[in-house]
């Protein structure tokens, strides 16, 4: 990896970190903490409520929807071939996917990973104030504690999805786009790509 690749990289990947813990961790852990402030004042005052209707079930399918949409929309948002259209390549032409490479190419691309990753970290958020929610309409502690672990294991995937964002951006640096994008994304009439062509 050049030294200009590494240095983009090394940015970006401390940029990623930081977007993930402040928009990600902290709002995890402030909702951990008033989830367990507010546990056994909830508990209290809706102990009848909770003999007669809990919808923890409609809380919960709420998280797990934001949770799928979210995994949809980190495919959408941060796949190599959107990076290409949104640097100004065709995912079907190999010779301008080539022709994305150098230090301005890797920061914007560094740019688009930072902003959808902070997109998809404020989601997880969402997640976690469903625990609030659930404490509020009387479902109690336990089941809270149950939303806030499916929002840290939500932000767990989005940082074992960082080293995939690394690589795209290192192959906006490098002029290897092409490497990173889906062949169905490339030709999707089943035409060989250009160098093969060339071969034949």
């Amino acid at each position: 990896m050049a030294r200009e690749e590494e240095g983009i990289v090394r940015t970006a990947r401390y940029a990623l970190r930081r977007t993930w813990f402040t928009w990600g961790v902290v709002p995890l852990a402030v909702f951990a903490l008033l989830a367990l402030l507010a546990g056994s004042a909830f508990a209290t005052s809706t102990e009848n409520a909770n003999q007669v209707h809990d919808p923890f079930t409609a809380i919960l399918a709420v998280c797990c929807l934001v949770f799928l949409v979210a995994f949809s929309l980190d495919g959408h948002w941060t796949g190599a071939e959107r990076i290409a259209k949104r640097l100004g390549g065709d995912p079907k032409d190999e010779a301008a996917l080539r022709r994305i490479r150098g230090s301005d190419s890797g920061q914007q691309a560094a740019r688009i990973m930072r902003d959808a990753a902070a997109a998809l970290a404020i989601m997880g958020g969402v997640i976690a104030a469903g625990a609030i929610a659930a404490l509020w309409a009387g479902s109690g502690l336990s089941k809270a504690v149950l939303l806030l672990l499916l929002a840290a294991i939500y932000h767990l995937f989005l940082l074992s999805r960082h080293r995939d964002y690394e690589q795209i951006i290192a192959a906006a640096t490098s002029g290897d786009l092409l490497e990173c994008i889906p062949k169905k994304h490339q030709h999707e009439d089943g035409a060989p790509r250009k160098r093969d062509a060339n071969r034949q």
